[in-house]
């Protein structure tokens, strides 16, 4: 009886090490991800910066609604995404601005110099100035802040970057993932200002 103990341990040790010694073999055949390329950046922030730029091509409203989805407490985590579109959204009153930008105080010291006519889903630049009163406060440690988000339906709300590109004069690249309102609200140490676009599809 111990001698048959002693002969089951003994197989089954060279069973896990023959086991184990095909696993390292098979692993030595896998090919190994080598980058395409690589950059250097001088801080977080310019990687950051670069990453924003590079994006996803043509499939990035996709990828970001998907991270959208996929992100806990965001309320989309594991729905369909087009039933869910179809649940969520609430009726809201007719627009007035028929795909112009609707300025939310006339007398505001912000304004949006350049933007898409129309505005599209994907990816889209516009161009905010600061009129003196406003941006002659301004340096560049105190960017105004964009905020991106969908006047009828919780999608998230969105931060782009905002480059100053001349005195008092700021660029963005907005992603909108979804055709519908939007809202740009910008705010700075002064005030905030909003502005709505109607985004269509891609034709």
């Amino acid at each position: 009886m111990f001698q048959i103990l002693v002969f089951a341990i003994l197989t089954a040790i060279s069973s896990i090490q023959s086991a184990r010694a095909g696993n390292f073999e098979g692993m030595k055949e896998m090919p190994l991800a080598v980058p395409s390329k690589t950059y250097t950046v001088p801080s977080k922030e310019a990687g950051e910066s670069l990453v924003e730029a590079r994006g996803f091509g043509d499939q990035e409203p996709s990828v970001r609604m998907m991270n959208l989805m996929m992100v806990e407490g965001s309320g989309f985590e594991g729905m369909d995404m087009a039933e869910g579109m179809a649940s969520k959204k609430t009726p809201v009153a007719p627009h007035s601005h028929s795909g112009s930008l609707a300025k939310t105080l006339a007398k505001s010291t912000i304004e949006i110099t350049k933007a898409p006519a129309p505005a599209k889903v994907g990816s889209n630049v516009f161009e905010f100035r600061m009129k003196p009163e406003n941006a002659e406060r301004a340096s560049s440690k105190q960017s105004p802040v964009l905020q991106v988000s969908m006047t009828t339906m919780d999608m998230g709300t969105d931060r782009p970057e905002m480059v100053q590109i001349s005195p008092g004069t700021y660029r963005a690249k907005v992603l909108f993932s979804m055709e519908g309102p939007w809202e740009l609200k910008i705010t700075t140490k002064q005030e905030s200002k909003s502005f709505v676009v109607d985004v269509v599809r891609k034709k």
